[in-house]
């Protein structure tokens, strides 16, 4: 039985009443035959026994020789025979038999074969098999096979990291109810089979491949997800005018034949051209797998593709020759979808979407609820375009592709990437009105136009910092720019010469060029969106350095101001010193507010803000701050006022300009560290005075930033200090004929020799660029003033 099982049962299917051959036509249990001899060589047949021809094309047959039915016509010739054939059958077996059996070894496969033979019940319904079936996926799912069961076609621990991206089987765990109903789809449709079927063992590829399959499905979906097709679709009417198109006719029909072919599909969205392909295969219909990726990803896609019968929908975004040849050789029948022809002995078509407006607009509207960083503030796409009022054709299919393409993105992030971490060093500044004779914070004017007037060093650029975190944090979805006009002198002196009349539109691409990142992988999408934003006066300006404009340029500028105020914002804060021109005031219908000194109780704050984050204090040694603070007003001189508010005898007090306080805490920073560490020490504290403090600061910034700092140099050795200050008088010179050139402009100026022009270029080169820091320009006046030469 062990050896002949698989025979026996095969016999036993053979018996049915409608059988063509008349020794099978009955029923196994009442049939009338009581031998039936099959052997591996043909018999001659005894005197007395007759035999008659079988149908050849019977399962039974076989390779040699001939099936015959023999009929006995007694007893004793059945006996006669039985015993002849039963002696030559034993003999062929000895001669032939390559493995050889004791009885032992025969009787312990017969106790195997039965200890492992499983005869189930009720299998209509299944119910026996659900829990052993899904017990066995669960095992096998959650185990690593071995390199030996990776030759029968199941997979190991690697193959799953190379088929699924890295991290995937972690995040994306295979779905066992999935696996298991591939696996019963397939059994079942084994169960309806008819005639000769193989039978299955734990080595039948049925669990293997539902595994397979379930993992090609969640690598369909993930690939899918990264052209956005859980968002984008096209409109059904789109999909069937292309399928009676004669260029999709001719695919169409390669995909339904099962012959092999290669389609390249080209087009300017190619992520959009997948997602059309991938519809019509649908609409077809037809299974297909969408893989995509990177070149150095090419590996593990050819093996998802080796896995895959079906048709193959592929997108490299860079892809190569070598790398296309490769996997036309992998797969069967593919599609490969490019961005340019490929040229190749292969079909080509050419796709395009003309419009947005092919697309399903409910998807569109669920894409557009993806997240976006806009200026600082997490918001989404849906909320910043307002379908509502935007119009639908402003978003082009060539921005939408490229929208698909990223996974994250920023919008106009230029304004606050720029605010420093010392935000903590920032002080509430009080603006006062003189018509109104009132105080306000700058949260509490809502006035559309506002020029803030102080004089230099009063803090008026870090104030329109404050003023825009304020304005970002009580309105997220404005847009808020920030513009230096002295950074645009140039675009000024070429308006003069030309004697340009600005408009609207001069106005807008001036302003779009300040305000969009032209490095944006999305440039041309957030270029549109400040458009809408324009329109719709949504733009909250903050004007700069309009005091420091050469006089010349002061009519543009005020030109340029106006059409602003006029057509695109919804605030507009313009600073400026003493002495604002009156026209400026009128044109833009601005009320002027001006920026108070500091108070003494600001001035102790902000020293003590920059001290605590610079020394690390602790709040204990608050008390030392104060007894320093007290010692160190008494050795500052009084200043000339010029402010136009009501103020105290402390804003007379050198230390009350922002710009000074700032400097004095840089300058003073180690000898309060000093005075912390030694209190009971009386230090001697020196008579600070403009120059001084200048000086102070001039040399703390090169010695210790330039040049401990940045070049790693101890200049306390001699020779090395020798040399810095050799070098440090060159800054000195270096610096003062920049001064002069940003403050007298450079382009009219006859100031500098040959030789200095030369070496003033050469710096304000490497300022622009970035070698120092920040801006390329002297970002306080004073500073200028104090470095000029005399």
């Amino acid at each position: 039985l062990s050896s002949y099982f698989v025979s026996f049962i095969l016999i036993r299917e053979k018996f049915d009443a409608n059988k063509e051959d008349i020794i099978f036509r009955a029923e196994h249990e009442k049939i009338e035959v009581e031998l039936i001899f099959f052997t591996p060589a043909e018999i001659e047949y005894p005197n007395g026994l007759k035999g008659f021809q079988v149908n050849m094309d019977d399962k039974l047959k076989t390779s040699k020789g001939k099936s015959s039915a023999i009929q006995f016509s007694s007893v004793a010739g059945q006996k006669t025979c039985f015993s002849s054939l039963k002696e030559f059958s034993k003999k062929w077996h000895n001669d032939n038999n390559k493995t050889q059996l004791s009885d032992a070894q025969h009787n312990k496969l017969i106790e195997d074969f039965f200890k492992n033979l499983t005869i189930y019940s009720g299998q209509a319904l299944a119910t026996e098999m659900d829990s052993i079936i899904i017990d066995k996926i669960q095992s096998l799912s959650n185990k690593n096979y071995t390199a030996d069961s990776k030759k029968n076609g199941q997979l190991t621990g690697e193959d799953n990291d190379a088929l699924l991206p890295q991290d995937m089987t972690t995040l994306f765990p295979l779905d066992n109810t999935n696996i298991y109903t591939k696996f019963l789809g397939a059994l079942q449709k084994w169960w309806r089979q008819e005639c000769a079927v193989e039978y299955q063992t734990e080595k039948s590829k049925f669990f293997v491949d539902a595994v397979n399959r379930e993992n090609l499905t969640l690598i369909n979906s993930i690939n899918l997800n990264k052209i956005g097709r859980q968002f984008v679709q096209f409109k059904q009417n789109i999909i069937q005018n292309l399928i009676r198109l004669s260029k999709w006719q001719t695919i169409i029909e390669q995909i339904k034949k099962e012959e092999a072919f290669f389609v390249n599909i080209f087009s300017e969205t190619p992520l959009l051209s997948c997602v059309k392909v991938y519809q019509i295969c649908q609409e077809i219909p037809r299974e297909c797998l969408f893989l995509t990726g990177t070149n150095s990803e090419i590996n593990s896609i050819k093996e998802n593709i080796s896995n895959a019968e079906c048709l193959i929908i592929f997108y490299l975004p860079q892809p190569t020759k070598k790398i296309i040849e490769s996997i036309r050789k992998t797969a069967k029948k593919i599609i490969f979808v490019t961005k340019s022809e490929y040229i190749h002995e292969t079909n080509s078509i050419e796709d395009k979407t003309e419009s947005v407006l092919d697309l399903e607009e409910k998807g569109l509207k669920d894409f557009f609820k993806k997240h976006v960083n806009f200026q600082g503030t997490l918001t989404t796409l849906e909320k910043l375009m307002d379908f509502t009022s935007m119009p639908k054709p402003s978003l082009d299919t060539l921005t939408l592709e490229k929208l698909i393409s990223v996974k994250s993105f920023d919008i106009s992030d230029n304004i606050f990437s720029t605010i420093q971490s010392d935000s903590c060093n920032y002080i509430d500044r009080v603006l006062f009105n003189r018509e109104l004779q009132v105080d306000k914070n700058i949260s509490e004017i809502d006035n559309k136009t506002v020029i803030v007037v102080a004089d230099p060093g009063m803090g008026k650029s870090t104030l329109l910092t404050q003023f825009a975190l304020a304005m970002k944090q009580m309105y997220p979805l404005k847009w808020i720019v920030r513009i230096n006009l002295l950074d645009h002198s140039s675009q000024f002196y070429s308006w003069k010469n030309t004697e340009k009349k600005l408009d609207k539109n001069d106005a807008f691409d001036f302003l779009t060029k300040v305000s969009c990142n032209v490095t944006s992988q999305i440039n041309i999408l957030e270029k549109k969106l400040f458009r809408y934003y324009c329109e719709g006066n949504k733009i909250i300006l903050l004007v700069d350095g309009f005091d420091e404009v050469k006089p010349d340029y002061s009519d543009i500028a005020v030109q340029l101001l106006e059409i602003f105020s006029e057509n695109f914002t919804d605030k507009l804060w313009l600073t400026t010193r003493m002495n604002v021109p009156t026209n400026i005031v009128s044109k833009l219908d601005a009320l002027i507010y001006y920026l108070n000194p500091f108070s003494e109780a600001q001035t102790q704050q902000f020293l003590w803000n920059v001290w605590r984050k610079e020394l690390n204090l602790k709040p204990e040694q608050k008390t030392f701050f104060y007894k320093y603070f007290k010692q160190l007003l008494l050795h500052l001189p009084k200043l000339e006022c010029n402010t136009q508010a009501i103020v105290s005898d402390f804003s007379t007090t050198l230390i009350s300009v922002p710009l000074h306080a700032q400097m004095i805490a840089m300058i003073c920073q180690d000898h309060f560290k000093e005075y912390c560490e030694k209190p009971n020490n009386k230090l001697q504290f020196q008579k600070i005075d403009l120059v001084t403090m200048f000086d102070k600061f001039i040399n703390l910034k090169f010695n210790v930033i330039l040049m401990e700092e940045k070049h790693r140099v101890d200049i306390t050795m001699p020779i090395i200090n020798k040399q810095v200050k050799k070098e440090y008088e060159q800054c000195l010179k270096n610096h003062k004929i920049a001064a002069a050139s940003s403050l007298f402009n450079n382009n009219d100026s006859n100031l500098f020799s040959k030789e200095d022009k030369t070496g003033v270029d050469q710096l304000l080169n490497d300022v622009k660029n970035c070698v120092e820091k920040n801006r390329n320009h002297f970002t306080r006046r004073q500073r200028r003033i104090y470095i000029r030469p005399s």
